[in-house]
């Protein structure tokens, strides 16, 4: 999990780091509350074993390719030997 974590905020740093100036200036704006813009990962259990659930912010144009890198970046993990 700790290595899709760091793979998933190394993707989607500047993203991120924009999405919480832009959340700042509003909550200052409008006085909403705070959030954390970096990735999360989680680990649920799924029909064939384990599912990584992983919630990180990117731009809408980009998402289709932040997507695909994500997960080619998670699958040579997962096939990387010890």
């Amino acid at each position: 999990v700790g290595q899709i974590r760091e793979i998933v905020e190394r993707e989607t740093q500047a993203d991120a780091a924009e999405a919480a100036e832009d959340w700042q200036r509003v909550t200052h704006q409008y006085g909403a509350r705070e959030f954390s813009a970096g990735p999360a990962v989680t680990l649920r259990p799924g029909v064939n074993g384990l599912e990584a659930v992983v919630h990180y912010i990117t731009r809408a144009p980009q998402r289709n390719v932040v997507k695909s890198k994500l997960f080619q970046a998670v699958v040579e993990l997962l096939h990387k030997p010890e």
